[in-house]
């Protein structure tokens, strides 16, 4: 009996480790960066670009809706998420590799246009822990009137 109650002491204790391991912040590094990092970079260059789908997009185009609408020499603050994921206005990237010297993050979301992946990408390169620069590139497809167009929206951040 007492080894049963001992048990089951032992049982209770270990799910209530578990539980408050659970619900606090991680706190191991994804990449380079701990999860709750935040910096704040400056946009160096924008790029928004549009053309015929299955053909690489030269036109400048106006950003579009649904894309993060960054300016020149505007300041933009990036959180780590809790995931390792990059989270800025308007936007969440996964985290897919650290090469050493940068973060590589990527994701892609299905667009209702034949199935065409909508993809996001980013690079931040650090100096140790320290962001130096990043590279946001978000391609979208959508439709504009009845034609189908692709849109790339490249910004440069130092």
């Amino acid at each position: 009996m007492k080894t049963l109650l001992l048990q089951s002491v032992v049982f209770c204790g270990s799910l209530l480790a578990s539980q408050i391991h659970a619900a606090s912040p991680a706190s191991v590094p994804i990449g380079e960066f701990a999860p709750v990092k935040k910096f704040t970079l400056k946009v160096k260059s924008v790029t928004s670009t549009q053309g015929p789908i299955g053909v690489f997009p030269t036109r400048t185009a106006p950003v579009p809706a649904g894309l993060p609408d960054f300016h020149k020499g505007q300041s933009v603050t990036f959180t780590i998420g809790p995931k390792g994921q990059l989270t800025g206005p308007a936007f969440s990237i996964n985290f897919l590799a650290d090469t050493g010297a940068a973060d590589i993050y990527s994701q892609e979301h299905i667009s209702p246009i034949a199935g065409s992946p909508n993809s996001y990408t980013a690079t931040v390169i650090r100096n140790g822990d320290k962001p130096t620069s990043a590279s946001l590139t978000f391609q979208k497809y959508r439709l504009k009137g009845t034609k189908e167009v692709q849109n790339f929206v490249e910004y440069e951040l130092q």
